[in-house]
């Protein structure tokens, strides 16, 4: 049998990664018309606040290991010992620092929500935490894993649908949101059981190898967390739970655009890292771009009308969101293309994560100085991520171009 076109399987892993991608983002999209028409619109937005809350806990919680764990599962996949220090090792990290967590959560929690908010987002935090998709990751078995995130996604929307009629069933939401997660990360438990890994005794040393390892993934992947999860519940703690619920309605837009390019670029990292075909790489980036433009400029009048159409009356404020995101997306796509699948292919890691790291300082300094002078609004955030992710760009395309023109590839 003749082997696939490398382009063409390409093509292939592109698809594959953007339907796996697609399954959460989609449940959500579909998810929040209708709880926007079950709940009051700030039962809406202290529900994604709570979402925005326990994505961004993740992050923090991780420590980075995610990253260097799967690295560590690849090359050690043979050693089902090793791999299970590595299982007993994340999990004696984390466990007291989601203890910690779980006050922290009781204390940004609603005092009348105690029951409803901070328990059912705290145990999805612990859910996700504790689900080792490092390990299928790094073993390449992500297929059953996704299979059964999907349908634990589509169980909730079930029940969301069945059940919750009104604002007095905002637990019901959040409990599902959580037990789906739970029931989620306990498969996951014993499917790494199934597949011959599970915990095994480890020492101090395991653990401060980890850490060691783990930390210089953190700190840019937290910051950048700052404004790709925390934004919905900055915005809900500031200017309130309305406000949040129109920003999580824009956001969403934003969050699918995210998902397409990032399905791409994904895929296109380990072809550049074989191949390092520059010039095909900016071929396709100029034709993505080039759709990305004509797509923006043919939905732009009709913008109002999606968001009427999508959620209902009250949230036409989020349609200049919706716009800015659009505008910001054409930005993220050169921007994206030029980090891991070029910077990255050509040994220049350092250098894509700094950029990173800058956009996300730059967010963390405007937020603070909205935050000084009152203006934490849906609107302000929704420019302060397009600055961010503009400066990461700008940033990305000048060191791209340095090294080219160093190397006489472009």
């Amino acid at each position: 049998m003749s082997k696939i076109h490398p382009k063409l399987n390409l093509f292939f892993n592109i698809i594959a990664t953007i339907i796996t991608q697609a399954s959460s983002i989609v449940v959500g999209v579909i998810l929040t018309p209708l709880l926007i028409n079950r709940l009051s619109k700030d039962e809406y937005g202290l529900y994604v606040s709570g979402v925005s809350l326990s994505g961004f806990a993740f992050v923090v919680v991780d420590l980075g290991m995610a990253f260097y764990l799967i690295k560590e599962v690849s090359e050690n996949r043979d050693n089902t010992s090793h791999v299970g220090k590595l299982l007993s090792a994340s999990f004696i990290i984390k466990l007291p620092l989601l203890l910690i967590s779980f006050f922290i959560f009781l204390a940004l929690s609603p005092p009348n929500h105690l029951i409803s908010y901070a328990i059912p987002f705290w145990l999805f935090l612990v859910a996700t935490s504790l689900q080792p998709n490092w390990l299928f990751s790094g073993i390449e078995a992500l297929k059953v894993i996704t299979m059964v995130t999907i349908i634990t996604k589509i169980m909730m929307l079930g029940i969301v649908y069945f059940f919750v009629k009104t604002s007095e069933d905002f637990s019901i939401v959040t409990y599902a949101f959580s037990l789906s997660a739970v029931a989620c990360m306990l498969f996951s438990l014993f499917y790494s059981k199934f597949k011959g890994y599970t915990f095994s005794p480890c020492s101090s040393n395991d653990i401060r190898n980890i850490l060691k390892n783990a930390m210089g993934f953190y700190a840019p992947r937290m910051m950048v967390a700052m404004y790709t999860q925390a934004s919905v519940f900055i915005v809900s703690r500031v200017a309130g739970t309305s406000e949040a619920a129109v920003y999580a309605v824009a956001d969403q837009f934003y969050k699918l655009g995210q998902m397409a390019i990032a399905a791409v670029t994904q895929a296109f990292y380990p072809f550049m890292v074989l191949r390092k075909e520059v010039r095909f790489l900016f071929i396709t980036t100029s034709a993505i771009l080039s759709v990305a433009l004509i797509t923006c400029a043919l939905l732009w009048g009709w913008v109002d009308e999606v968001i009427y159409w999508y959620v209902g009356e009250g949230f036409g404020s989020a349609v200049v969101l919706v716009k800015i995101f659009m505008i910001t997306c054409l930005f993220v796509i050169p921007s994206s293309f030029l980090g891991f699948p070029l910077l990255g292919s050509l040994g220049f890691h350092k250098i894509a994560n700094q950029t990173l790291m800058i956009g996300a300082s730059l967010y963390s300094v405007g937020l603070a100085i909205l935050y000084s002078i009152g203006h934490v609004t849906a609107l302000y955030i929704a420019l302060l991520t397009f600055s961010s992710e503009l400066a990461v760009f700008i940033l990305r395309a000048y060191k791209s171009y340095m090294i080219l023109k160093k190397n006489n590839q472009h």
